[in-house]
């Protein structure tokens, strides 16, 4: 743990104070090196509080020795550029056996002063107190950090492939959505912010390896599918629930029934509504596409915008017989009608996760 300089508290006892790091990390830069803290000011790593946050921040003190009687309580308290956010009363017990280690929590003593997304550089005062709080002395020298101010404390429950949660993905929080307060204008902003800094590349250029936060590195290309995890990274480490949600034309919702476009052997599920943007043409047709769901609303990182896609075209009705599609229908087998359907994965879960329609797109 980084330590605070200990200095001798009149009277009684030296004490050591230390403050947690949040999280434990061995590497300590940006993508494409690594996606930990980053070597911060100061001996500390950063501190994430949420809005109007209440919560109480770790403190490890360790007694080294006794000097003299001064009483039978320790005060701490800690301060921010002024103002005293946190308070506890540690027990001191003249039996206890030295070295004495113990892990308080210091509950802040009113709301976090800054209530909008931020991040800022603030030094952070200890103090105590053996007279109840009469008179005060510094417990250590100022320790600088970097505070960040998020919706939530905690991230969301983050998956196996996004863990953990970085400062490089906060400050990219703070970079789009500075400032901001309503969760539903928190995710428009990080929408919005990854559609302008990350190129649309619907081809296979677009394939993001590692973390989703090395998206960033150049060229910054990315399929619909990084794009809308991206969103639900930075979502899920600012506190906010979100999740991915794929989308394509299908009779069953198990299953993408693919047509062919343009030539052989392209084939895609549907046919969208959209402008042009960067890699995809106007009105593109696609295999599938992905957006991001955050509190009941939808948004799509990859065009910058809320709302499901809107389907113009997908395959017309067909039948199928022993796993097999035939267009035009043949009668007295399985009529399948595609519609818009939408899962948690792509590919989606059936097998085979599609089948082919033998009909060709005329536009």
């Amino acid at each position: 743990m980084p330590k605070i300089p200990p200095q001798v508290a009149g009277g009684r006892a030296r004490y050591v104070a230390e403050l947690y790091r949040w999280p434990d990390g061995a590497q300590l830069a940006p993508p494409p090196a690594g996606c930990q803290w980053q070597a911060g000011v100061g001996p500390l790593y950063p501190v994430v509080v949420g809005f109007g946050d209440y919560e109480s921040v770790a403190l490890d003190i360790r007694l080294e020795s006794f000097t003299a009687p001064c009483g039978d309580e320790l005060h701490l308290r800690a301060k921010l550029e002024g103002a005293v956010l946190a308070y506890t009363v540690m027990e001191l017990d003249p039996e206890m056996e030295l070295p004495y280690e113990d892990t308080i929590w210091l509950s802040w003593a009113e709301p976090f002063p800054v209530n909008v997304v931020a991040s800022f550089e603030r030094q952070v005062l200890l103090e105590y107190s053996t007279d109840a709080g009469e008179t005060w002395k510094p417990l250590a020298a100022p320790a600088p950090t970097r505070w960040y101010v998020m919706p939530a404390r905690s991230a969301a429950e983050l998956s196996e492939e996004e863990r953990p949660r970085y400062d490089y993905g906060l400050n990219k929080v703070v970079q789009y959505a500075r400032g901001y307060r309503d969760t539903d204008t928190i995710a428009w902003e990080l929408a919005t912010g990854i559609a302008a800094e990350i190129y649309y590349d619907p081809g296979g250029a677009g394939i993001v390896e590692g973390h989703i936060l090395n998206a960033y590195d150049p060229p910054a290309r990315a399929l619909c599918m990084f794009n809308a995890r991206l969103l639900r990274y930075l979502a899920r480490a600012s506190g906010v629930d979100a999740s991915v949600v794929y989308l394509w034309g299908g009779g069953l919702n198990t299953r993408a029934d693919f047509y062919q476009y343009a030539v052989p052997g392209n084939w895609v599920s549907f046919r969208a509504v959209a402008p042009p943007n960067e890699g995809a043409p106007a009105n593109p047709h696609f295999s599938y596409h992905a957006e991001t769901r955050i509190q009941g609303m939808w948004y799509d990182a990859s065009y910058g915008r809320t709302g499901l896609a809107t389907f113009s075209e997908m395959s017309p009705p067909y039948s199928e017989s022993a796993g097999q599609a035939h267009y035009p229908p043949v009668a007295g087998e399985t009529l399948r009608t595609p519609v818009q359907q939408q899962g948690s994965e792509w590919p989606p879960t059936a097998s085979p996760s599609h089948i082919f329609v033998p009909y060709m797109c005329p536009h």
